[in-house]
C-alpha cells in the first residue's frame, strides 16, 4: 500500500512539473509567434501573463503584435535589466560606466570624431568636477 501511495506522490509531483515546463514551452511559442527576437525565458512571470492575455484577447494579429510591442517598449524603457545600448567600438566597460553615470543623456552617435576623443580622454581623468563641466558643453 504505501509503495501504491509513494509511486502515485512520485507520479503527480513529476507531472505537474511536465505541465509546467510544457505551460512556458507553450507560452513561448505563442508569443514567438508574434515577437519573434523576444526571449521569453527572461521576461518576468507577469510580463508573460499580460502578452499571453494580449494573444488571447479581441483583435487581429498585427494589432496584437503592436500592443505587445508597445507593451514591451513601456518595460525596456524603464527597465535597465530590458534596455540594451550600443556603443561604439574602442570603449572600456569603466568609459561605459562613467558615461551612464555622468552623461545618460549624450548619445555618443552623435559626437563628432573630436568630440569622441574629448570625451574618452576627460573621463580617463576620473576628476568628476571636469567630466561634469565637458558633459555640460555637450548637452548645450
Amino acid at each position: 500500500m504505501k509503495r501504491i501511495l509513494t509511486a502515485t506522490a512520485l507520479v503527480s509531483v513529476i507531472a505537474t512539473g511536465a505541465m509546467a515546463q510544457s505551460e512556458s514551452s507553450f507560452n513561448a511559442n505563442e508569443i514567438n509567434t508574434f515577437i519573434p527576437e523576444v526571449n521569453v525565458e527572461m521576461l518576468p512571470d507577469a510580463q508573460v501573463a499580460s502578452l499571453m492575455a494580449i494573444i488571447s484577447g479581441d483583435g487581429n494579429e498585427e494589432s496584437k503584435e503592436r500592443e505587445m510591442r508597445a507593451y514591451l517598449g513601456e518595460f525596456k524603457s524603464n527597465n535597465p535589466e530590458l534596455e540594451i545600448t550600443l556603443y561604439p567600438d574602442g570603449l572600456s566597460d569603466a568609459e561605459v560606466e562613467a558615461m551612464m553615470a555622468y552623461a545618460p543623456g549624450v548619445d555618443v552617435y552623435e559626437l563628432t570624431d573630436e568630440q569622441f576623443a574629448e570625451l574618452r580622454a576627460v573621463l580617463a581623468t576620473n576628476d568628476e568636477e571636469a567630466i561634469k563641466a565637458y558633459i555640460e558643453t555637450l548637452q548645450m
